[in-house]
């Protein structure tokens, strides 16, 4: 797979000598840059497109959203189903009606626009959701914050890949109406251990895997004391090595500012992105009662 490099930059050391920099000034054609995210859950499929045009620039064009472009999604790279572009999303769509995910199907995605040379492409195969044994320790219970550990069974003879998001419900004062309206934010959960917010049952096939984490009061549910929702994410693996390749840029940042080029894992031919495909489950889990039940969002709740 192609990687891309990402350039930490200073913006307080450079600002005051750097001008904007244009790609074309400096001999390298914009490409397009994907992002599309494959769920047999979601009811609908979003394809995000942006240029790659400007470097070290202010401007508003710089994530300028391509508006014109031919987006099409397969089953198996010859017949095609187009996307519909939503100005109001600012992405480009497909319902499920028109175009079901399933688990264990391979698609294919391509998009081509007019200011582009190149039409860009990409393919990734969605993961079965396997049945595991999922359990959750309680190891200490805080004023503020619980610790736990949670462990599952690795479906065996085959590469897995996992990640954890777990909601905070948070209240919206500016809804429609002047209602208030709760929405819930959801974070990836870190292991203590690895530093990791995605993981592998590499060297583990078949074996009980497990990862230990806090829970802040604002990841426990509020309204139902010591009880936390969460989803247990079953990613493919183009997912689990961008989410590394993001975790480790971030960190640079945050430790040192400006570092060494660091590589963004990227699958999208001809151009920038991440086309990959995820299943999950949603739970609520009661520390108190040590219950488990899945979970449906109510349809009052916004996800972000």
């Amino acid at each position: 797979m192609k990687r891309i490099s990402l350039y930490i930059l200073s913006i307080i050391a450079f600002s005051s000598c750097i001008d904007n920099v244009d790609v074309k000034e400096l001999g390298i054609e914009p490409k397009m840059v994907l992002y599309c995210y494959l769920s047999p859950t979601f009811d609908t499929t979003q394809v995000f497109l942006s240029n790659s045009q400007n470097i070290l620039s202010y401007e508003s064009k710089v994530l300028g959203i391509i508006t014109d472009a031919k987006v099409e999604l397969s089953t198996n790279g010859k017949t095609w189903v187009k996307c519909s572009y939503d100005a109001k999303k600012e992405r480009y769509i497909l319902s499920k009606n028109d175009f079901p995910i399933r688990e264990g199907q391979t698609y294919y995605i391509r998009a081509k626009a007019p200011s582009y040379k190149e039409t860009i492409r990409a393919s990734c195969s969605v993961p079965y959701y396997r049945n595991i044994d999922l359990e959750i320790d309680t190891i200490e219970s805080f004023e503020f914050m619980i610790s736990a550990i949670f462990k599952w069974k690795d479906y065996p003879g085959e590469d897995n890949y996992y990640s954890f998001t777990v909601y905070s419900r948070n209240k919206d004062f500016n809804g429609p109406n002047s209602d208030t309206q709760t929405y819930l934010l959801g974070y990836y959960l870190y292991d203590l251990q690895t530093e990791s917010q995605v993981f592998s049952d590499e060297g583990k096939d078949g074996s009980v895997l497990s990862i230990e984490s806090y829970l802040s009061n604002q990841q426990l549910d509020t309204m139902n004391a010591d009880t936390v929702i969460f989803t247990f994410n079953q990613i493919n693996k183009d997912l689990y090595l961008y989410e590394k390749a993001l975790a480790k840029y971030y960190m640079q940042a945050s430790m040192y500012g400006l570092v060494e080029p660091s590589l963004l894992y990227n699958n999208i031919e001809n151009g920038y992105g991440l086309f990959t495909a995820f299943t999950f489950k949603t739970f609520q889990y009661d520390f108190t009662n040590h219950h488990f039940s899945e979970y449906v969002f109510p349809l009052k709740h916004k996800l972000q």
